[in-house]
């Protein structure tokens, strides 16, 4: 097996080595000032499976697109090179928002991606919580394995309740899903009942977040809601917040999770075991 993480990846890339009991394998990356890039491996990977590591969200420094291409020629370089076969862990899949036609002639860019990855030769696509599932399974004809992340929360979500009641609050209805599934699961490992509740969003925010606070706080002393929220610049985000209501609607706010995009995300251990089945 041959495992490689490209240097923007770099950093989750050891921490699976590292679970794995293993050591990344080397390769090279030039960055020309045309802005054009190669990459490749500089240990043997002919007759070896080889794992990939690169998430794709772009950032300021490194686009989305830049970070694609680099994947895509990576993993091309390795199957001209004679690997039996090459995985890409893909953390945040770029595109993959875009899964369905909302205006005339829209693009459906996870097909179209799933198109490049088949056209390598791209044996599976494993992913951390891709927005959605359905749609990723769909596009891609070649294996495909999404991980959550979900049970990273539980212990922090009870470390801030202290046995108190908790509502999981979906911002939109986009998220409602994602909301309904960690309630579940929450509610099975908690064995208490965890209240689930998404926005109006036909409201304006404010509005939206006066009358949610009043309609469901109104009754409660002290409730803790979990938010699923997506960053406003770049990936999903994720936050553990802890509302203790002094009266009526107002609330005080303490953040304990953070951003999670890109490299600051915070993954499952199950992502490593996933690695080994498919070795």
């Amino acid at each position: 097996m041959r495992l490689f993480a490209l240097q923007e990846s770099r950093i989750l890339g050891e921490a699976v080595a590292t679970r794995l009991g293993v050591m990344l394998d080397a390769h090279e990356e030039r960055r020309f000032d045309d802005g054009e890039h190669k990459t490749r491996p500089l240990v043997s990977v002919h007759g070896e499976d080889v794992y990939i590591i690169q998430s794709l969200g772009g950032d300021q420094t490194v686009s989305a697109n830049d970070k694609l291409c680099k994947l895509l020629f990576f993993a091309a370089a390795c199957r001209e090179n004679g690997a039996t076969q090459v995985s890409t862990i893909v953390p945040y899949l770029a595109y993959a928002r875009k899964d369905r036609q909302t205006k005339a002639r829209d693009p459906v860019a996870p097909k179209y991606v799933s198109h490049f990855f088949e056209a390598i030769g791209i044996a599976r696509v494993v992913t951390v919580d891709v927005h959605n599932v359905a749609a990723f399974q769909n596009a891609f004809r070649c294996a495909t394995i999404n991980l959550t992340s979900f049970d990273l929360f539980y212990p922090y979500i009870e470390q801030l309740v202290e046995g108190g009641p908790v509502a999981i609050l979906s911002p939109d209805a986009g998220g409602i899903k994602r909301a309904q599934l960690i309630r579940e699961t929450f509610e099975r490992v908690r064995g208490a009942p965890v209240v689930c509740v998404s926005r109006n969003s036909h409201t304006p925010p404010r509005a939206r977040h006066k009358s949610l606070s009043s309609r469901f706080f109104s009754s409660r002393k002290s409730t803790s809601p979990f938010f699923i929220k997506k960053s406003d610049t770049d990936h999903r985000c994720a936050a553990l917040t802890d509302i203790k209501m002094r009266s009526g609607p107002t609330a005080r706010s303490r953040i304990a999770g953070r951003n999670l995009p890109g490299e600051g995300r915070r993954y499952s251990p199950s992502a490593a075991s996933t690695l080994r089945r498919h070795r």
